[in-house]
């Protein structure tokens, strides 16, 4: 049976790629908030930290956080290695977060 007088036909495939879009868009909102309230911050006079700016590790930050997105969204059938990128690309953002903010703290 399926849904009203639809049929119930869905093959596991397209859900792969429904919950991978799902997960996308969760991503995608979260960067855009995390942007805002980083923003939000900068104009306040809170994300000041007496130094100068690291205009490279901000850079590094946003594209790894793009390529995260991207792997998000790409089709996981690549043997594991989607799934290993994602797991670097992870990683990669946390050190450049804790990059920069030992940098805050131990300049200026």
């Amino acid at each position: 049976m399926g849904f009203g007088s639809f049929p119930l036909i869905c093959p596991i495939g397209i859900l792969k790629t429904l919950h991978s879009f799902a997960n996308a868009l969760i991503s995608i909102t979260k960067l855009k908030w995390e942007k805002e309230s980083v923003a939000t911050a900068f104009v306040s006079g809170e994300g000041k930290t007496g130094h100068a700016d690291q205009p490279h590790m901000e850079a590094a930050l946003v594209d790894l956080q793009k390529a995260q997105i991207q792997l998000e969204l790409a089709v996981p059938d690549k043997g594991g290695h989607r799934e290993d990128a994602l797991h670097l690309t992870a990683q990669a953002i946390v050190q450049v977060e804790l990059g920069i903010a030992y940098a805050d703290t131990h300049h200026g």
